[in-house]
């Protein structure tokens, strides 16, 4: 007799998934089947990792809110709509029937406010009904990625609820962030809540991160990113999306007491530095004194980027310098936007036999290096030859595809500057990497001994290389029914994390060309046996599943 049991859905690192098991009780013959479309389908997974690469101190645990037009179609790993990171990763899905096209795209926004962080916010977009995986880096105030300042926790006092001076915020240029910024507070300016309610209290706090233009940290941790999504103008109307060519971005964030504020009764002043080594994709040139950039807010709890108005830069004690007006809080950016093309763009990657069946990302960047999205932003294997891709959504300006490859986020390849909007498809001549790459498969179990229950996952694991105690990403890796396939490098430390229903299970080995015993450090144990005539490995784990039913 077959009955069907509560759906059980395993998330390897918090990614969403359907899980598929068959339990047999060796008392009484009964088979349990679990149906594999109960809790929804196109598992998204967000990864949330520290900005600062270089001290990339974990994430914690935290909860979530998803809005936007289609929040209501989004559910957890376990079909709930309740959101919480864990491990610093988020499982979602969609609603049973929901199936997203490239014609009618599911859309919703992810925000959150975390202790001692630059709140959170990210658009997210699908178009297939498949896996997908999106990164989040989050800015931590006490331990900021390079290219950006802060400052931190600043006290300003007032009297009857106002300022009595004007105080001015500096953030001065480094070597790293060569723009400087200066923010200023009017005398007499009264604090406001979002209905226009005056704020009591007898100080303000003023937390205030700068982000360069000209920095690859600082600009891959703008919150939101580079794919301009959600426009709408001055009067509320919508714009078309497209891609933001960033001149610099600001996070403001001030509290009277704890309560936060986000109007003022008089704007603050802006002075924002700008790098001449931008080029303008209005005018095709390096910025100069007169052009005019539009300044951009971002509705962090709803990820709307409205235009504000537009800032003509100015030279001041011999800087370029671009003014503008902050009446309201929220994240503020000088941004040019370059609509997308509407016809895609065909690339062909040339793989010598080095190259091929090894894993790959494709990297957009514009013609200033900033790294923009698009459906490049995706992981390929290539076959020895010719392989043909596909873009769409790429912007009507100049850039170049980047190929870094996955196991060593080493950058192996570039094609040249092209503008996909000119229909002229774009080539890259793909060379292996030096790195001693071992093909590894994956079998994972997890295990209800009380009930003998065994569990074969359809999901997928994120995969961290160590450094010390350092934890860097480096890959998500799908499995079916308990099985996938990744790459790992010889004489390598990894980590991997397993979350279920709440609970983290992870494990640290040093990866070698032998068999090896994977470590249960929390709850994850198994081992990896070496087949040097294949130079390949299996590594079979298994977990405990709590609370089984």
């Amino acid at each position: 007799m077959k009955i069907s049991t509560k759906y059980i859905l395993l998330t390897l690192v918090a990614i969403a998934s359907a899980v598929f098991y068959t339990c047999k009780n060796p008392f009484d013959g009964i088979e349990v089947l679990a149906d594999s479309n109960i809790y929804g389908n196109t598992p998204t997974g967000v990864v949330f990792i520290n900005a600062n690469s270089s001290n990339p101190t974990p994430i914690g645990d935290f909860n979530v809110t998803i809005s936007g037009t289609n929040a209501d179609k989004v559910i957890n790993d376990i079909g709930k709509k309740e959101f919480k990171v864990v491990g610093g990763m988020l499982s979602l899905a969609l609603q049973e029937g929901v199936k997203p096209t490239k014609a009618a795209p599911i859309q919703f926004h992810i925000s959150a406010v975390m202790e001692g962080y630059v709140p959170i916010s990210q658009t997210i977009t699908l178009t297939h009904d498949s896996l997908s995986v999106h990164m989040v880096k989050m800015v931590q105030l006490s331990n900021l990625p390079a290219g950006t300042a802060a400052v931190v926790a600043n006290s300003t006092t007032l009297s009857g609820n106002v300022t009595t001076e004007e105080k001015t915020f500096s953030l001065p240029s480094t070597t790293a962030k060569p723009e400087s910024a200066a923010i200023a507070l009017q005398t007499g300016t009264q604090f406001l809540s979002q209905t226009g309610a005056p704020l009591t209290g007898g100080a303000v706090t003023s937390n205030i991160v700068q982000f360069s233009a000209t920095n690859s940290a600082a600009v891959q941790a703008i919150p939101g990113g580079l794919s301009a999504q959600n426009l709408v103008d001055q009067n509320g109307n919508k714009i078309n999306a497209g891609s933001f060519v960033t001149a610099g971005l600001l996070a403001i964030d001030m509290k009277v007491g704890n309560q936060s504020v986000k109007n003022f009764s008089k704007p603050l002043q802006v002075d924002m530095e700008v790098s001449n080594s931008i080029i303008n994709p209005t005018t095709g040139a390096a910025l100069k004194v007169g052009d005019q950039i539009p300044v951009w807010s971002l509705d962090e709890d709803k990820g709307v980027w409205k235009r504000e108005s537009t800032s003509t830069v100015i030279n001041k004690n011999g800087k370029l310098v671009a003014p503008f007006e902050v009446p309201h809080l929220s994240y503020w950016s000088l941004n040019f936007l370059v609509e997308n093309c509407a016809q895609t763009t065909t690339l062909t990657v040339n793989a010598n036999a080095a190259a091929a069946n090894r894993e790959y990302e494709l990297r957009v960047l514009n013609q200033n290096g900033q790294l923009i999205s698009g459906d490049a932003s995706r992981m390929f294997t290539f076959k020895s030859g010719a392989n043909t891709i596909t873009l769409e959504k790429l912007p009507n300006s100049s850039v170049k595809i980047e190929v870094i490859e996955t196991a060593s986020k080493t950058k192996v390849a570039e094609s040249a500057s092209f503008n996909p909007c000119s229909g002229q498809p774009a080539a890259i001549t793909l060379n292996a990497s030096t790195v001693d790459l071992v093909n590894v498969k994956l079998d994972l179990t997890g295990k209800c001994p009380a009930k003998s229950t065994t569990v074969l996952p359809t999901a997928t694991i994120s995969l961290y290389k160590m450094s010390g105690t350092s934890k860097e990403y480096v890959s998500v890796v799908r499995i079916e029914n308990g099985v996938g396939n990744l790459q790992l490098i010889n004489n390598t430390k990894y980590f991997i994390e397993i979350t279920f229903d709440g609970k983290k299970y992870a494990s640290e080995f040093d990866f070698k060309k032998s068999d090896t015993a994977l470590p249960a450090r929390e709850g994850l144990v198994g081992q990896i046996k070496y087949d040097a005539s294949t130079n390949s490995s299996t590594l079979v784990a298994t977990f405990n599943v709590p609370n089984c039913n």
